[in-house]
């Protein structure tokens, strides 16, 4: 595995930092803090941030750090792809990323086949985030880098309740804890709580789920029309997956909601026997083995019933 000085070679002096569409709190955590650590110990490299809107329960992290939300047209010396499994998937400003001298990928999906110039793939670990600390030098992870790391490894991992939390993970999220910030609150605040409008959302979505115990699948759908109901967002449904996963019985869960008239985000929850991950692949996505998402346009009711006979496949029913 290469160390973060590898990356970052002498000849570079400016430097963007790239994450995937619709950031979760693994790429945004993992974006801010190569951003931040960029900032603490290289004096004579100029680093920006790009990102789409933050979401609102995320926005601590945002709060002393600058972030471009579209392309400012500038040629970077380098630019740093986190998070992100497929260049396709880049969010805000991938011309960015097209236009720099030279691109680097930090990932952790599985499914990533490598596509920047230099390429740090380790699809095992937990997070970008847990990546990232590994090619950090721990000596020099300040206070501020550190929160942005554990989010995004709390985040990825639910918790820790994800199989790829290793006696690793825990050790680096010990070592993170340790630089002295509020670890509690950030699980709390960007976790466990739900503003009323979300909380709305998944009532209505869990109440209208179809769950189907004979084949251990579970799916559910957010038109927009649900979701202008209760005043929300794509940017506010991250949660409703994981609250459906939560139903006993339900190996695969799937979650789609519709992001404009002709487009709809599909997310996919395992349990215990099923790569949810090589579904997400099929259909054009990408993930991990316990959670995966992908873009459609077909209606739902299409993607349910493909999904659901993958589940048929993969447990043998």
């Amino acid at each position: 595995m290469k160390t973060f000085d590898e990356i970052i070679t002498d000849q570079v002096r400016t430097v963007s930092v790239v994450g995937h569409v619709r950031p979760d709190g693994d790429c945004l955590g993992a974006v801010l803090s190569v951003r931040q650590y960029l900032k603490d110990n290289y004096p004579g490299i100029e680093a920006d941030a790009f990102a789409e809107e933050v979401p609102q329960y995320l926005r601590f992290l945002e709060k002393d750090i600058p972030i471009f939300r579209e392309d400012n047209h500038r040629t970077y010396d380098l630019c740093i792809s986190v998070d992100c499994s497929d260049k396709e998937r880049i969010g805000a400003a991938p011309e960015v990323f097209e236009r720099a001298l030279k691109t680097a990928c930090i990932d952790h999906h599985e499914t990533n086949p490598g596509y920047a110039d230099v390429n740090c793939i380790e699809g095992k670990l937990s997070s970008a985030c847990e990546l990232l600390y590994r090619l950090f030098d721990k000596n020099r992870i300040s206070r501020e880098t550190a929160v942005c790391l554990y989010t995004g490894m709390v985040h990825d991992t639910d918790c820790f309740r994800y199989e790829s939390t290793s006696p690793e993970t825990l050790r680096a999220a010990a070592d993170l804890i340790e630089k002295g910030f509020d670890f509690a609150k950030i699980i709390r605040e960007s976790l466990v709580m739900r503003s009323w409008k979300e909380a709305a959302v998944i009532a209505e979505v869990t109440e209208k789920a179809v769950f189907l115990p004979e084949d251990q699948f579970l799916y559910a759908f957010a038109p927009l029309e649900l979701q202008e109901k209760y005043g929300a967002a794509a940017q506010d449904l991250g949660s409703v997956v994981s609250s459906l996963n939560e139903i006993a019985g339900a190996e695969v869960v799937l979650f789609c909601y519709q992001l404009d008239r002709n487009t709809w985000k599909g997310s996919l929850r395992s349990k215990e026997k099923v790569n949810v991950a090589d579904f997400a692949k099929d259909l054009g996505g990408g993930g991990h083995m316990r959670a995966a998402g992908f873009d459609f346009t077909e209606e739902p009711m299409v993607i349910a019933e493909i999904i659901r006979e993958r589940v048929r496949k993969e447990l043998s029913l």
